[in-house]
């Protein structure tokens, strides 16, 4: 229909374009743009709920639903037997004046839904329709042809937003899925390099543990405590690059096998770039530094060293320290706590030496 169509006052036309506006200015997150979609539709139609249907092999799915209809997210209805069904095969506005004499309609499921009449506007983008914008009301004939073409005005802006939204969800999920296929295989490379020296086997798990302890008790929230972990678990993956024969050697290194394993470090972080965050990455790198400035790769001192990456060197210090070496044998907690309150403010921050003495 036209724009010139019954009910549609210059006053309603400037509202379209502001919720034009609206939807497009809505970033990319699919649930808020058909929430949106379906409030709006209810006000501008004074409709007693609105909905967002999509379809789901021979059903159409409540994906998002206001007023009256609201509790009924997630209902489904079949293609077949049903005024949005009909409106999605046909791709035609569709209205119902009253559901207990239509038989268009799925009765029982007006009933549910408290719907006596509703109006249904195929949601098109290019040739495709992508889904159902219906509004509905417990009163019967509530809606006529001005808010038929007020909804369709609406439906090719909102019918392009959904797919597209779509679309770049489609991408996301299948990047977040490549990470964690990377990150899986960087970590059974780490757990390869733990394995190799019966000694050291699982102590990237118990550093990962260890240090997201200690940042849950400094008050890390869940997302950048996982990261912690996550980051954790691969701290030592730049062993890969360290021969054998200095990794598995029996005895104390010497100043030019310690330089060679003090490259890890770095090696680990230049690995982790483009699967982790550039934040994962530093603490990676940096997870040897050390308060005094006599750390490594880079000498960073006090508060220029990240709290991850300082998390990070307490956790994989006491793993060590209580771990038994071909070299030394393992200190029982006391011993290990006391090396630690030493080395406090020069080796380890100060405050996390702190919170390892009450978890311990």
């Amino acid at each position: 229909m036209s724009a010139q169509a019954p009910g549609l006052s210059r006053q309603r036309l400037l509202r379209i374009v502001e919720f034009q506006n609206e939807i497009v200015a809505t970033r990319l997150d699919l649930v808020e743009v058909m929430g949106l979609v379906a409030a709006r539709a209810a006000d501008m139609t004074d409709a007693d709920a609105a909905i967002v249907e999509l379809p789901d092999g021979e059903e159409l799915v409540y994906r998002a639903a206001t007023g009256a209809a609201a509790p009924h997210v997630g209902l489904r209805l079949q293609i077949a037997g049903s005024l949005s069904g009909r409106c999605l095969r046909e791709g035609a506005t569709l209205r119902c004046d009253d559901a207990e004499h239509d038989d268009r309609v799925d009765v029982e499921k007006c009933r549910a839904v408290g719907a006596r009449s509703m109006l249904c506007v195929p949601l098109r983008h290019h040739a495709t329709v992508v889904g159902v914008l219906k509004v509905s009301s417990g009163r019967c004939s509530a809606f006529d042809d001005g808010h038929a073409a007020l909804l369709q005005l609406l439906s090719g802006v909102i019918a392009a937003h959904i797919a597209n939204t779509a679309e770049f969800e489609r991408l996301d999920l299948e990047t977040r899925r490549s990470q964690r296929q990377a990150i899986a295989g960087l970590r059974a490379l780490a757990r390869a390099i733990d394995a190799k020296d019966p000694m050291t086997r699982q102590h990237s798990d118990r550093v990962a543990q260890l240090a997201s302890t200690i940042a849950l008790r400094l008050g890390w929230p869940d997302e950048q405590t996982r990261l912690l972990h996550e980051a954790a678990l691969l701290h030592d993956v730049g062993k890969i690059g360290i021969p054998d024969s200095i990794l598995l050697k029996p005895e104390r290194l010497d100043a030019e096998e310690y330089a060679r394993v003090k490259e890890h470090a770095a090696l680990g972080a230049t690995i982790v770039e483009g699967v982790l965050t550039p934040e994962q990455a530093q603490w990676i790198r940096w997870h040897h530094e050390r308060p005094d400035g006599r750390g490594y790769p880079d000498a960073l001192a006090s508060a220029a060293i990240p709290e991850g990456a300082a998390i990070i060197a307490l956790a994989d210090s006491w793993d060590v320290m209580t771990i038994s070496r071909p070299y030394s044998p393992p200190m029982n907690r006391t011993a290990a706590l006391d090396e630690c309150k030493m080395l406090a403010g020069r080796q380890f921050k100060e405050s996390l030496v702190e919170i390892l003495t009450d978890i311990v």
